[in-house]
């Protein structure tokens, strides 16, 4: 037996597969070569999923005609020469072309089954040799081939094969060829010379008269023609192939466009939902696992007091990188990617010390980071991986790049909110503890303050005794400080109250001469010491507003007081009222006093700011009247303004909201 035949370059070798499978093969062609038949293929036995197919009873012509069984593999051959037997022919193998001719010329055969390719003496040069010995001549040669190429037939014509069966060999194929050639055969050794030939054509009987020279150009070009549409659907189903990949590498393409856009409409949704900074890094990071098939992520930001890292949020990967384990700067992937601000991938952190700390490597086998920058400026890293090793490519790197701005837009707006939130909370415990200290002041100040008047009054009643006029002049005179001291005091509680909104008021609907209609009387002392002029332009008397009439009084009386301090003997003042439309009403108190400069006029609504600093009359007060006055306004749902011109004199407003109906 020669060894197992080796394919010759450039031409297709038949599968031996559907005869014997290839592991069976193998070893039954190990097992001839050792000289034992244990466990290959027996006279009269195939494997069970081969006799299935084998077709019993084709033929009554099986009178143990013999074929001749050349193939380079025993396994094969055997399986074959079983298939044969099994049918009721008589086999003998062959393992060469030399091995075969040896044989015929000892004892002919019926019939030779050769393999096209085999090493050493081809079955073509094999077939050429028997039809040149006038003793074998008459035998039927048989190729098998795969007739991948319209060359094959060519070369069997050529060589005189009688007959071709395609491989991979089929056993009812096989057989009903075999049988088929050999009923043709008896057929032309009975028919007369001018008969024809007979052949046999999927189970029917022709008989061919044509000359030989035709009946050749047919076959081949009938066969050339065949090989060139077998061709050309191969070109077809390659052509198909190619387009099935296309679309499959398209159809990928779109799912990882998909889970992109998906991914980066998460995080979308999640910067606008969440507005806790934790909550939604922790969906981000779930997000980025699922959508780009990493195993881990985390979140490192910028530490506050430098340069350095902290992990802010982690998704799957343990207590070894929690929540505010550091990373310096410059060191490991994190560091890096901080420093060069640019993104990195690395397929093997355990070849890449310098860029993994062991904790790191502990979790992490392949890793891939972007920077989170804002406006240039570092705010962290965004980090993923993949626990065994994985080649993260540059489009999982663009992505994460896309998320990792996102990321970085989120988390500076929630630092800014926490900054404000922060500052906002520091304003208002400051603001508490200056209200309660002006209030506690403003309590502490009236207890003397109180008793200073009492003792005033019981001096000028001479409850001590009778005092002299120069005397009572000195008393008079702390009774008037007393009550500017006390003037004073009242304006600090009030205006602690009124920031605290512990102001409490009465709401109603009221004609608005009920509010303006004696405020001239009040002031008629403060007007004839001054020298100055009153007039009163009262509101049509079905004009209402909503208000608490007190602290409405309140504020205009503050109004007129000041026109009174700020306007020059032999001046003028006056009280006004105008509605403006069906929403509020407006009550103007005008004077000709030196007007302020336009870039005062909101300034002078904050706490202890003065409406001029110049004249000694602004010294009468700390100011917090106009402040206290706009907040009493807006506590009515109105609203104070001013308009003034330096040596115009000034116009302050109160707006309430008018009554319905009114």
């Amino acid at each position: 037996m020669c060894a197992p035949r080796r394919p010759i370059p450039g031409r297709p070798v038949h599968d031996p597969a559907t005869l014997l499978p290839a592991a069976e093969t193998a070893a039954l062609d190990e097992a001839v070569r050792a000289g034992s038949l244990d466990g290959a293929p027996r006279r009269g036995h195939i494997p069970s999923r081969t006799l299935e197919r084998v077709p019993r009873g084709m033929s009554t012509e099986r009178t143990q005609r013999e074929i001749l069984v050349v193939e380079g593999s025993p396994a094969q051959a055997r399986a074959l020469g079983a298939a044969l037997e099994d049918a009721g022919y008589a086999a003998r193998i062959a393992g060469s072309g030399e091995a075969a001719l040896e044989e015929l010329r000892r004892r002919p055969a019926d019939l030779v089954l050769t393999d096209a390719l085999m090493p050493g003496l081809s079955g073509y040069d094999l077939c050429r040799l028997v039809g040149q010995e006038p003793a074998l001549r008459d035998i039927p040669v048989v190729l098998l081939t795969s007739l991948s190429d319209p060359l094959d037939v060519v070369r069997g014509l050529e060589c005189g094969a009688h007959n071709y069966i395609a491989t991979p060999v089929e056993p009812e194929r096989l057989l009903a060829r075999v049988a088929s050639i050999f009923e043709e055969q008896a057929a032309r050794r009975t028919a007369p010379p001018d008969a024809g030939v007979p052949i046999t054509f999927r189970g029917r009987h022709f008989t061919i008269r044509a000359e030989r020279e035709q009946i050749l150009d047919l076959l081949v070009s009938s066969f050339e023609e065949l090989a060139r549409a077998s061709e050309a659907l191969r070109a077809s189903e390659a052509q198909r192939a190619l387009q099935l990949e296309r679309e499959r590498e398209a159809r990928a393409e779109a799912e990882a466009t998909t889970r992109r856009v998906r991914l980066l409409q998460a995080v979308t949704e999640a910067a606008l939902h969440r507005t806790e900074l934790d909550a939604f890094l922790g969906e981000v990071l779930r997000a980025v696992t699922q959508a780009l098939g990493a195993d881990a992520a985390l979140v490192l930001l910028c530490a506050a007091e430098g340069r350095d890292l902290e992990v802010r949020a982690a998704h799957g990967v343990g207590p070894e990188l929690s929540a505010g384990t550091r990373v310096e700067a410059g060191r490991g992937i994190a560091g890096r990617i901080l420093e060069r601000r640019q993104g990195m991938l690395v397929p093997d952190l355990t070849r890449s010390p310098e860029l993994g700390a062991a904790r790191l490597r502990r979790v992490l086998r392949s890793a891939v980071g972007a920077p989170m920058l804002v406006d240039g400026e570092p705010v962290g890293v965004l980090l993923m991986g993949s626990r065994t090793l994985r080649e993260f490519d540059e489009a999982d790197l663009r992505m994460l790049g896309l998320v990792a701005d996102r990321v970085a837009v989120a988390v500076d707006r929630a630092r800014l909110r926490e900054g404000e939130r922060a500052a906002r909370l520091e304003a208002e415990a400051a603001n508490r503890a200056k209200s309660d200290f002006l209030a506690a002041m403003s309590h502490d100040l009236r207890t003397p303050l109180t008793a200073i008047s009492g003792y005033a009054d019981l001096l000028l009643i001479g409850a001590r005794g009778p005092l002299s006029e120069t005397q009572l002049e000195f008393v008079r005179r702390i009774q008037r400080s007393q009550r500017h001291l006390l003037s004073l005091v009242n304006d600090l509680l009030s205006f602690s109250r009124a920031e605290a909104g512990q102001v409490p008021l009465t709401l109603v609907e009221l004609p608005v001469r009920d509010i303006t209609g004696g405020l001239g009387e009040l002031i008629e002392p403060q007007l004839a010491e001054r020298g100055l002029r009153f007039e009163y332009r009262p509101c049509p008397g079905g004009v209402s507003v909503r208000a608490d009439i007190e602290k409405a009084q309140q504020v205009l009386l503050n109004l007129l007081s000041n026109a009174v301090k700020f306007t020059e003997p032999g001046g003028a003042i006056t009280l006004r009222c105008e509605a403006r439309g069906e929403a509020t009403v407006a009550i103007h108190v005008d004077d000709t006093g030196p007007g302020i400069p336009a870039e005062r006029l909101e300034s002078i609504f904050d706490p202890f700011v003065q409406v001029s600093s110049e004249e000694p009359a602004a010294r009468h007060g700390v100011g917090l009247g106009l402040a206290i006055s706009r907040n009493l306004a807006h506590a009515m749902d109105g609203d104070l303004t001013a308009a003034s011109a330096l040596g115009a004199g000034s116009t302050f407003t109160l707006t309430l909201p008018r009554a319905p109906g009114s």
